[in-house]
């Protein structure tokens, strides 16, 4: 499972990660396509980065991982805080025994659905937990940016008290699957022990054009109300836009 191995430091690898901004920006989206939901269905929670800003924000989140290992991280760094729920779950098969008002997924999770099949199972299992013209927003890598600006190495160093980390991505196309296969190789060294552990993981990540993923969308029960370049309320993505956002409404 992509992320199992070092979910203990993926938090120090995304530090900077701007997730106060990123929630707001969701919620203020969400508003704009006239929609405040107090509940939130968040898919791929990770460690919880984004729920916890939900939910210093006022809303009770449900987050839905796959990695056992992202699920224990998220328990563990939200201990105390009041509205947040985290279950270890596919998203193809999760189940919840509430309906939201709205759901989320952030960081490319829908990206990791490489196959039609896995694709529209998720699309299908999140329509089955909204209610009637609920909301699923969602950001994707996008096709034209992608095809436009291809993937290359990527090495990335941090660290902490606790330990370094380096971690070189390399992206392989598989340009007929519409899918970027990152090799993760990631080193993490502990500051104390001076002891290094290799992690390797593949991560396939597929990139969506607008018209197969409205058409996705309409087999799941959506309809495809805004498709925006990611962290704008406006516009339409273009090739200079690698990821995009799209707020989907339940028909």
């Amino acid at each position: 499972m992509a992320f199992d191995a070092y979910s203990r430091s993926y938090d120090l690898l995304y530090r900077n990660k701007d997730y106060a901004s990123e929630a707001r920006y969701i919620v203020a989206l969400m508003k704009q396509h006239e929609s405040a939901p107090e509940h939130l269905l968040e898919i791929g929670c990770g460690t919880g980065g984004h729920a916890r800003e939900f939910s210093r924000m006022g809303l009770t989140v449900t987050g839905i991982d796959a990695s056992e290992g992202m699920v224990a991280e998220a328990r563990r760094r939200s201990r105390g805080t009041d509205g947040l729920e985290f279950q270890v779950a596919s998203s193809t098969s999760f189940l919840v025994e509430r309906i939201f008002p709205a759901a989320v997924s952030l960081f490319h999770v829908m990206s990791y659905h490489t196959s039609n099949e896995v694709f529209l199972a998720a699309l299908c299992n999140v329509a089955k937990h909204l209610q009637p013209r609920g909301l699923f927003v969602f950001d994707c890598w996008h096709g034209p940016g992608v095809l436009s600006d291809p993937p290359s190495v990527r090495v990335t160093r941090m660290e902490d008290d606790r330990c370094q980390v380096l971690r070189i991505a390399e992206p392989t196309m598989r340009w007929s699957e519409n899918v970027v296969h990152v090799d993760f190789e990631v080193h993490v060294r502990e500051a104390t022990s001076g002891r290094v552990e290799v992690i390797r993981e593949l991560h396939p990540m597929r990139f969506f054009f607008r018209p197969e993923l409205e058409l996705f969308l309409q087999c799941a029960g959506f309809v495809l109300e805004g498709w925006y370049p990611w962290l704008q309320s406006s516009g339409t993505p273009g090739p200079d836009s690698w990821y995009a956002v799209a707020v989907a409404r339940k028909a």
